[in-house]
């Protein structure tokens, strides 16, 4: 938000006092007791520095990308043709870190107009669907839910994790409020026993086993775990073998 905010805005008085009073702000410059420190935030401080690390900015990121996109197709691009063609993200957000007149007589002012509207629409979206208490505004990802039977759903599902990226980043998620796209395996070759691997939701298809879901939260945080290719590191972390024998 800082870096599409006008200079002339952001060497106001006013500005530089609402940084200076920001809680991210303050909390970036922390160097000291962090008890003592949040003792001094208001009520909600914990709540609102906890959001940094629990996905919730990362949903309110997600709603308001949807929300600038749908209010710059419907401002800018004839309804003759918003079935037809759209604004890339990437436009947009040139245009709106060097508004022009199409944004009104004074750009600036009917830039940060539109900044504010389609954030306001963002935070309403998400306290409709989610409810006034932010802590459940988290950015989470289910890849089963739309595609599995109500019993086959219970009986598979794992529910959802908070998993970085969108359609937008290099970690591809896909970008509507579930994971629709991207990688569930992924593998890091190296030299035999250097490489590295990851898969989702774990190493077996059984729900009873408990390799089902062992790599569940290591795949949502993006971590990867070793795979051995000498015989000396299989033998040694094995852990279950099963022997196939044909049938006489």
């Amino acid at each position: 938000m800082v870096s599409i905010i006008s200079p002339e805005i952001q060497c106001t008085w006013a500005w530089q006092l609402f940084l200076r009073q920001d809680n991210g702000t303050r909390l970036f410059e922390y160097r000291g007791d962090m008890k003592n420190e949040l003792s001094q935030y208001p009520k909600d401080g914990i709540e609102i520095i906890n959001a940094y690390v629990d996905a919730i900015n990362a949903g309110i990121y997600a709603m308001w990308e949807r929300k600038l996109s749908a209010h710059a197709n419907n401002k800018f691009v004839p309804a003759e043709l918003q079935d037809l063609v759209s604004i890339q993200l990437s436009r947009l957000i040139e245009c709106l870190q060097h508004p022009d007149p199409k944004f009104g007589a004074v750009p600036e002012s009917g830039r940060n107009e539109f900044i504010r509207e389609t954030f306001e629409d963002a935070l309403n979206d998400l306290t409709n669907r989610f409810g006034h208490q932010i802590s459940n505004w988290t950015y989470e990802q289910d890849p089963l839910h739309n595609y599995l039977s109500p019993d086959l759903l219970e009986k598979y599902t794992l529910g959802s994790l908070p998993r970085g990226g969108n359609s937008f980043t290099v970690n591809s998620t896909g970008g509507s409020d579930n994971q629709e796209s991207g990688a569930s395996f992924r593998i890091i070759a190296g030299r035999l026993d250097k490489t590295l691997m990851i898969n989702s939701p774990g190493q077996s298809a059984d729900p009873q086993s408990k390799y089902y879901d062992n790599l569940f939260k290591l795949w949502a945080n993006e971590g990867f775990f070793p795979a051995y290719f000498s015989k000396e590191k299989i033998l040694f972390h094995t852990d279950q073998s099963t022997i196939l024998k044909p049938i006489e």
